[in-house]
């Protein structure tokens, strides 16, 4: 739209939701070297997810691959969540940079200002 080119690729991110359990988990868990991450949601499911699809699309669907790869970090970190059974999963597109960082610039055109290629996270708190 503006006629800018930007060193950014569009790749899957998977999610789950696990069945509700007991309180496990207080905030959120990340486990970098496993790529995984994991949040306790009010009604009790786990929800968590890990490392991108290991190709470029615009599909918002998984693939086991990914999934394994995903369950096995979370029971490297918490080996007794391999018991509790996921209910669904999703993919959302997420646009990153080739390093992860991201790209907060001014641009060529008057008043337009780029914030994009933010791999996982966003800004955190």
């Amino acid at each position: 739209m503006a006629g800018l080119r930007l060193p950014i690729e569009s790749h899957v991110l998977q999610a789950f939701v696990s069945e509700a359990i007991k309180p496990l988990i207080p905030g959120v868990m990340t486990f970098g070297a496993g790529h995984f991450y994991v949040s306790q949601s009010d009604k009790g499911g786990l929800v968590f997810g890990g490392d991108i699809d290991g190709y470029n699309s615009y599909a918002q669907r998984g693939n086991l691959p990914v999934v394994e790869d995903v369950c096995e970090g979370g029971m490297a970190l918490i080996p007794m969540i391999g018991r509790v059974r996921l209910l669904r999963q999703w993919g959302g597109i997420m646009d990153m940079s080739m390093d992860g960082s991201p790209i907060i610039d001014k641009s060529p055109v008057d008043g337009l200002y780029i914030n994009a290629g933010w791999c996982y996270g966003g800004f955190k708190a």
